[in-house]
């Protein structure tokens, strides 16, 4: 990009147009790098408790039943994380929130080993999956604020699907460690990960769409696009257009504001029901596939096929939506997962058939859970935009927190196995319905 072709208004640089219009470079590769690897400890330390659950209900005796607790618990914490640290990184920025979240979920998983009951295990999990929540929309909003447009898509689509590779490492680990060194390992393992991660996360830059909103634009602000547009003459002196000038940050309430209502309600209700589906296989999956005759072993890396496949598809479902658009693509998608997912309790306990569909259910299921986070992360202005995603991942959280609640409740009244699949994939068939609605409704929102 030459001087000449700097796109300006009024004297004015617009910085959006000069991240639109880069090349993709080493700038945005490690701002991306280092993104998926917090992303990825974001995913071992969540789903390493689904790991570890069968060697807990051994070791302490207790009905597998009692365990919904301990998931649900971290669930609501991370719940209660994207809506505390969303709109915390529209106020203080992307960059210290996901710092801050990083050593609040390492001090957490080392921290659950200490355990002692059911009870305790919940509470260590509900405050450790709060720091774990909080990293999600700033960094989906981070990355959205430095992705070129026509790839904006794609680079939200690996960040959001990161957490899978996260899981399908920890299960692949899980399966050596636990009879090796004792479940406890896990974790003492996750953290010493996570701990590493930090220090890459230290280098991440501020977004400068978060700079401009802020009247932030003096030097740094201008280093930071200078990386993007070398050829442009960016200088201590430039003046930048904003693309969303705000005096504070975003909250809940402006998520209803200027149209939005409509797109917030139905991403918050596509969300928590696609969650509810994938996570209830997430966390259950080990448990019901050994309750079904399929070893312990293979149950686990079921789990990791299951993360895996979603990783590809989300990737790949991206891809398309940048070709052909998000609603042919997610509906589509949904459909599948939907039907793929009570499969899997009729196909066990055939080891092969059953992680066929499994494949299947993590390919859709979890590819269309990474299409909505691209539209939340691509419908709202930038003053707002962590809040938005914050939000509807928090609303999400909640799906996914009744998700293995429900499953507990299945398994404690006695109904057959099977259901649980029935109840995940009914869930699956209403975010369909809601992307088939989103699909329909239309809004400009300045920015993005």
């Amino acid at each position: 990009m030459t001087e000449a072709s700097v796109p300006r208004s009024d004297g004015l640089i617009d910085a959006g147009r000069v991240i639109d219009e880069a090349p993709l470079g080493g700038f945005q590769f490690r701002i991306l790098a280092i993104i998926t690897a917090v992303m990825v400890l974001e995913g071992v330390d969540i789903q390493c408790i689904s790991f570890v659950a069968p060697a807990i209900i051994r070791d302490w005796g207790i009905a597998p039943a009692a365990f919904g607790i301990v998931f649900s618990a971290g669930l609501i914490g991370a719940l209660a994380g994207a809506a505390l640290f969303g709109p915390l990184g529209d106020r203080f920025g992307r960059k210290p929130v996901i710092l801050l979240d990083i050593v609040l979920f390492t001090i957490g998983v080392v921290a659950t080993p200490f355990a002692w009951d059911v009870t305790s295990l919940a509470i260590i999990r509900f405050l450790t999956s709060v720091g774990l929540g909080g990293v999600t929309p700033n960094a989906i909003a981070l990355i959205a604020e430095y992705a070129p447009a026509r790839v904006r898509a794609l680079l939200v689509a690996i960040v959001a699907t990161s957490p899978l590779a996260g899981g399908m490492i920890g299960g692949i680990a899980s399966r050596w460690v636990i009879p090796a060194f004792g479940w406890e390992w896990v974790f003492y393992g996750a953290g010493i990960l996570s701990l590493m991660v930090l220090i890459p996360a230290m280098l991440l830059p501020e977004s400068v769409r978060y700079l401009i909103a802020k009247g932030r634009t003096g030097s740094e602000t201008a280093a930071l696009v200078a990386r993007l547009d070398p050829a442009g003459p960016y200088d201590d002196n430039s003046r930048f257009l904003g693309a969303q000038k705000a005096a504070r940050p975003g909250n809940v309430a402006d998520l209803f504001r200027s149209g939005f209502g409509p797109i917030t309600l139905l991403l918050w209700l596509g969300v928590a029901s696609n969650l509810f589906m994938t996570v209830l296989l997430i966390y259950w999956l080990p448990l019901l596939l050994e309750a079904q005759g399929i070893p312990t072993g293979t149950a686990i890396i079921a789990t990791s096929w299951l993360n895996g496949a979603g990783i590809v598809g989300g990737v790949a479902l991206a891809y398309l939506v940048d070709r052909i658009g998000a609603p042919r693509v997610l509906v589509t998608s949904s459909i599948i997962a939907s039907l793929a997912v009570p499969l899997i309790g009729v196909a066990a306990p055939n080891a092969g058939l059953a992680i066929l569909f499994v494949v299947l259910s993590g390919f859709f299921g979890l590819g269309a859970y990474a299409g909505l986070n691209i539209i939340a992360a691509s419908v709202y202005p930038v003053h707002i935009r962590a809040a938005g995603v914050g939000f509807a991942a928090s609303i999400g959280k909640a799906g996914a927190a009744a998700g293995p609640f429900a499953a507990g409740t299945v398994l404690a009244y006695d109904l057959p196995m099977t259901s649980i699949y029935v109840l995940a994939g009914c869930a699956g068939l209403v975010s369909t319905l809601t992307i088939v609605a989103i699909a329909r409704w239309r809004h400009d929102p300045g920015e993005g």
